[in-house]
């Protein structure tokens, strides 16, 4: 009579045990399933980081045609100089007559 108690205890332990173990399969498999949603969340945050309209490439080439736009402003600048006194040199003026006026 014992072994046969004895049995059904251990039936009844096996019976908890696998319906805990099934308990944990689940809950490892949400948190499996969090764990990738979390991930391709950081994913996309990162590519628009990179690739969106307010990103890291865009700034890059915001700041290469800012450069350019300086180079720009300077040529032109020395170009205005040379193109102001060849002005002062065609009208036989001075350059400092011209600012007294």
């Amino acid at each position: 009579m014992e072994s046969f108690e004895l049995m059904q205890e251990k039936d009844q332990l096996d019976s908890i045990f696998t319906e805990l173990n099934a308990e944990e399969q689940k809950q490892s498999r949400k948190n499996v399933v969090f764990l990738a949603l979390c991930l391709c969340g950081v994913g996309i945050y990162l590519f628009f980081l990179v690739f969106g309209s307010n990103s890291f490439s865009v700034l890059k080439e915001l700041r290469q045609e800012k450069s350019k736009l300086e180079r720009s402003v300077e040529k032109l600048q020395t170009e205005n100089v040379e193109l102001q006194k060849t002005i002062f040199e065609l009208k036989g003026l001075e350059p400092q007559n011209e600012e007294e006026k």
